[in-house]
């Protein structure tokens, strides 16, 4: 029996300040009638849906402000999250992957969210024969979790920057901030000095200067951009020291273009014949162009808070993966491209 996947990303559902990504009067209706399509498509197949990261922004927040809560956000979109509870009871799962914009969203923030006794199902990955599914941030240096700068709560140097950058209109994705530095991105690499050079530049861009405060959440004290960029200075030595220097250049390279050559990696490793990430923002799918087997396929949902936002919906039969990229022109969602392997 076939079973039909499919995989949403980057929502960034907020409590509706000014310059939230996601508008409720621009993006909630085609959200809402996707998952009535979803809720359709159920009465006739197996259905798994997977929520693939960044459904919720605890990130996008100015400095001076502090950043929302999971139950602020909650609150602000009763219509979709109402609609969310109604496709948990009609489709067979509901999978929720953690981001980078919702990292610190929990299972027992999750448990809010539940209908007929049934909840999203918190996962670090889907897994699907050979299948798998994931946000994508954890291969980038800016936005992968950071235990070691940040112990307590993990914010990576991609935090600090979304909060100097939150007003600004350019900054529309984590591949973004190459709009803004793409001189100083190379001369950083080289100089093994990007975090500080990255902040500073940001910084200059915004008029902030090294002793503005950043506004910080679960209570804790609020930070400098001096000291943010002092902490993070050793940021591209310490990946280095850890991934390997070929890993962590395409880490960097990750953040301001794609994430096919880790999922090459995956497929490598693994054996998996189709690789889904989100977070770049930039929906993708793609045969064969850097992957060193045949039959092996990566996509990226994208977001959805463009114009056109975009998703990725995967029949699984008979060991065959046809991987559909389905994004939205005038009033419906059209086939844009589709790739098959078996």
């Amino acid at each position: 029996m076939s079973k039909e996947i499919f995989v949403l990303s980057d929502i960034h559902l907020g409590k509706g300040l000014t310059y939230d990504w996601y508008k409720q009067d621009k993006h909630e209706a085609q959200l809402l009638a996707l998952f009535d399509t979803i809720i359709t498509k159920a009465n006739k197949s197996r259905v798994d849906v997977v929520l693939a990261g960044d459904v919720f922004d605890t990130w996008q927040c100015a400095m001076d402000e502090t950043p929302p809560t999971i139950e602020e956000i909650l609150a602000f979109n009763t219509k979709v999250i109402e609609k969310l509870k109604l496709l948990l009871s009609k489709v067979e799962n509901v999978f929720y992957i953690n981001g980078n914009h919702d990292m610190h969203v929990s299972e027992d923030d999750l448990a809010m969210i539940t209908s007929e006794g049934k909840k999203l199902q918190h996962v670090k990955a889907y897994r699907s024969g050979l299948l798998k599914i994931e946000h994508g941030h954890k291969y980038t240096m800016f936005n992968a979790q950071d235990k070691l700068h940040d112990p307590l709560h993990g914010l990576p140097l991609g935090y600090f920057i979304t909060r100097i950058l939150a007003k600004d209109s350019r900054y529309i994705s984590p591949c973004a901030i190459a709009s803004y530095i793409d001189d100083l991105l190379e001369a950083a690499i080289t100089t093994q000095s990007i975090s500080s050079s990255l902040i500073e530049a940001l910084s200059e861009y915004m008029g902030k200067n090294n002793e503005d405060e950043i506004t910080m959440p679960f209570g804790r004290k609020n930070v400098t951009i001096g000291m943010i960029k002092a902490r993070y200075a050793k940021l591209f030595e310490l990946w280095v020291q850890k991934f390997g220097y070929m890993y962590t250049i395409n880490s960097i390279r990750a953040e301001i273009d794609s994430l096919n050559w880790f999922a090459d990696k995956l497929s490598k490793k693994h054996d998996y014949r189709v690789v889904v990430f989100g977070h770049t923002h930039y929906e993708e799918i793609d045969e064969d162009k850097l992957f060193l087997r045949h039959n092996r396929i990566y996509a990226n949902s994208g977001c959805w808070i463009k114009d056109n936002p975009s998703y990725v919906h995967i029949t699984k039969k008979s060991g065959q993966y046809i991987t559909r990229l389905m994004q939205k022109e005038g009033d419906e969602f059209i086939l844009k491209e589709q790739k098959v392997t078996d």
